[in-house]
């Protein structure tokens, strides 16, 4: 595409007159190729400015700027590249949102599970699931590090998606960083879905006002294109969640609630609880059908019902989503239960807030024949305000604690540790420590008894540890196995 056609009646302060062909676009220095729009953006930690130099070098064609770079190639100067990075991304790559239904979920918890199930009960090699745990069309899969992507690599994906695969629905993901820094300003939304708000992400927010007005920003945006294009517009909300008012009040399009009090839409009752999954009965007007489904907790009732209501309103009867739901085992990472073949069970889950870290203990101690052992730590360089809370909630919760590391990125493991333990009874014989995760994790094992469970939280699906800017392999499961390959060699 030429650059003139690019960024034709877009708000550009300066650009070149000449005809410049552009190959590809990205905001990363490092993956430019000869032909490239390199895009500089000011980043949480890094600017792209100071980047721009290793870009031409690898052959950028030009390069978007917030100010004159003294470089001998061809800059469109512009006033917020980050801003502008959208809707260049989405022309460069044909518009592929408004080709596609486009139903997005977020909100704090439950965003990939009610992803996965939406995707489970909608998929018929015709609908695209991109989030934190993968993207994936019919038999295309591919893993994914972002629970929303930058706003180049998302329309590329969104491209892929609809122009590649033949995808005429995609679930996107979508979190409140990306609905902050823009990375979606140019996805045309169909639906919107709000799972539930609790504590998160404040070293981003600051404050949780903040928090919750940058989830509200995806129901404002709904009203905005023209309706009908795509089909009906929506909107689909926890109404048990005490923040589903300010959704509500920011929405502009017809509105849907689910939960399990009265007056919401899509209703659960007579909900039964077991270690092999849940049953309820669903209402929805004067109907009513049961449904089971292969994950235990309440809170994966809330993310089956969302799932359920979007299947509803695409068009699914309730019967076929009933008995698709049969079908569905569960969410890499997600209450996963391994398969190991030992009389105590072991649970991988990525709960790594103190909500999502209380539910999925309280949901763990349902089914458990006998005691909980936890092992848990804290992101590094994120919210530490949530540190001894979560602490709290795992002295009060489990039986044992160990406490680890999570990602520490640039803090030193055993300084989060001292954070989570500081309003802990010192020398309590329910708690150990120790920052090696691979280590903590065997050391917890090895305390584990016949009709325990064991929940290693906070890493789920992850296939990596972040350490001082080094992502090093590793998983929660693999280091399981690797404890159980170096027990089978003694015996």
């Amino acid at each position: 595409m030429k650059l003139n056609e690019l960024i034709k009646d877009l708000p550009v302060i300066s650009a070149p007159e000449n005809e410049i062909e552009i190959k590809g676009l990205t905001m990363d220095s490092r993956l430019v190729e000869p032909g490239y729009l390199f895009v500089a953006e000011k980043g949480l930690h890094f600017d792209g400015h100071d980047f721009a130099q290793a870009a031409w070098k690898k052959g950028a064609s030009a390069i978007l700027t917030e100010r004159p770079l003294e470089l001998p190639i061809p800059q469109v100067l512009v006033a917020d590249t980050k801003k502008m990075a959208g809707f260049l991304a989405s022309r460069f790559y044909l518009e592929p949102a408004s080709k596609m239904r486009v139903l997005a979920i977020t909100g704090t918890k439950g965003k990939t599970t009610t992803s996965f199930i939406l995707h489970h009960l909608l998929d018929r090699g015709r609908t695209a699931l991109l989030g934190s745990i993968c993207f994936k069309i019919g038999q295309h899969h591919s893993a994914s590090s972002f629970t929303t992507l930058p706003s180049i690599a998302l329309q590329e994906k969104l491209h892929q998606a609809h122009y590649d695969h033949g995808a005429e629905n995609i679930i996107l993901e979508v979190s409140s960083h990306a609905l902050k820094q823009r990375r979606v300003a140019e996805v045309d939304f169909d639906l919107a879905v709000f799972t539930n708000f609790s504590r998160d992400h404040l070293d981003f927010h600051h404050t949780m006002e903040e928090y919750l007005q940058a989830k509200s920003l995806l129901f404002s945006r709904l009203g905005n294109s023209a309706l009908g294009l795509k089909g009906r517009r929506y909107a689909l909300v926890n109404g048990d969640d005490p923040a589903a008012a300010e959704i509500k009040e920011a929405c502009g399009v017809p509105l849907y609630t689910y939960g399990c009090a009265e007056g919401n839409f899509y209703r659960a009752v007579n909900i039964k609880l077991n270690p092999q999954g849940s049953e309820f009965t669903l209402l929805v007007k004067d109907k009513s059908i049961d449904i089971k489904i292969k994950m235990p907790g309440k809170f994966n009732v809330y993310n089956a019902l969302a799932a359920i209501a979007v299947a509803h309103l695409e068009g699914l009867s309730l019967q076929e989503i009933s008995e698709k739901l049969l079908d569905f085992s569960g969410v890499p990472g997600r209450l996963q239960k391994l398969d190991l073949n030992l009389p105590f069970q072991v649970i991988v889950d990525y709960a790594h807030t103190e909500e999502s870290l209380r539910q999925t203990l309280l949901a763990v101690r349902e089914f458990s024949a006998n005691r909980v052992l936890l092992a848990f730590g804290c992101t590094g360089d994120r919210d530490k305000g949530k540190r001894p809370k979560m602490g709290q909630i795992a002295y009060e919760l489990a039986d044992f604690t160990m406490v680890t590391s999570d990602d520490p990125y640039s803090e030193e493991p055993e300084s989060i540790i001292d954070e989570i333990m500081s309003e802990l009874p010192q020398g309590s014989d329910k708690l150990a420590r120790n920052a090696d995760r691979t280590e903590a994790i065997a050391a917890l094992l090895e305390l584990a008894e016949a009709g325990d469970t064991v929940l290693l939280a906070g890493k789920g699906h992850e296939q990596v540890q972040i350490i001082k800017g080094e992502q090093i392999a590793y998983s929660d499961e693999k280091a399981v196995e690797q404890w159980l390959h170096r027990k089978m060699k003694k015996v």
